[in-house]
């Protein structure tokens, strides 16, 4: 069967095909009757619209990309990135648009980007002078930091980690916990903590401000920080070697 086209549609519904182009991809620009009509006309000859054809029209996909650190596969196993997809994929369906997933494409988010078919991106835990942050802006892309130090003019969306984690240890303190363990995410400096930046930064400023108010500091050697990465596997790993050491934490 031959493909239905906006010239049989318009024919049909007596309208120009500037009119049907409106009713799918701008029906602002219509009377809602006229809309309903070309519709009713379009479903009945079984017109599907040609999501590129579209696209190139409206220069939109409504699709929201969400910038991945690292494959699909692994970064569901993470679950903070499981339950942040989830709660993008619900505001996405809300607002009737797509979230596309944009894992990095030959080991390199930066190469992913410009291959992405989305009209804006969000981006987690990277810093504003990563060459990620920067292409997008090169490109005029709209994105929005989330867990990231963003300048003022970058739309973001973040928590107070070092307030969080300074609230986290004077909890554990305050029950008279002092053979304490610290599980960071892994940051890819080989533990050199003063080389941390942004999240991690932050939650380190918090614990060591709670430590010095009890008389403590982060080297003092009843406390351990060790990094695991930010999956399941990651964190039962932290555990079993800071269990299987010879001073096991008690918080």
């Amino acid at each position: 069967m031959a493909k239905v086209t906006i010239s049989q549609i318009a024919k049909e519904a007596g309208v120009s095909k500037t009119a049907v182009s409106f009713a799918f991809n701008d029906p602002t620009q219509l009377a809602p009757a006229t809309v309903r009509h070309i519709r009713e006309i379009a479903e009945r000859l079984g017109y599907t619209p040609d999501p590129i054809a579209r696209s190139m029209t409206t220069r939109r996909t409504n699709a929201l990309g969400l910038l991945l650190p690292q494959d699909i596969a692994t970064a569901l196993a993470n679950p903070f990135y499981a339950q942040f997809i989830r709660g993008m994929g619900h505001v996405c369906g809300r607002a009737g648009m797509t979230l596309m997933l944009v894992p990095p494409l030959w080991g390199s988010m930066m190469k992913a980007i410009p291959h992405a078919t989305v009209d804006g991106f969000v981006v987690v835990g990277l810093e504003v002078d990563r060459g990620e942050i920067q292409l997008m802006r090169r490109r005029d892309m709209p994105f929005v930091m989330v867990d990231s130090e963003a300048p003022d003019d970058v739309p973001s969306v973040n928590v107070d980690d070092r307030s969080g984690a300074q609230m986290a240890m004077e909890h554990v303190l305050a029950r008279g916990h002092r053979q304490i363990a610290i599980v960071a995410i892994e940051s890819g400096k080989g533990g050199h903590t003063e080389e941390y930046t942004g999240t991690l930064a932050a939650r380190l400023g918090g614990y060591r401000a709670a430590l010095d108010a009890y008389g403590l500091a982060l080297d003092d050697p009843r406390v351990q920080l060790i990094e695991a990465p930010t999956s399941w596997a990651g964190g039962r790993a932290a555990f079993a070697q800071l269990w299987d050491g010879s001073q096991r934490p008690t918080a």
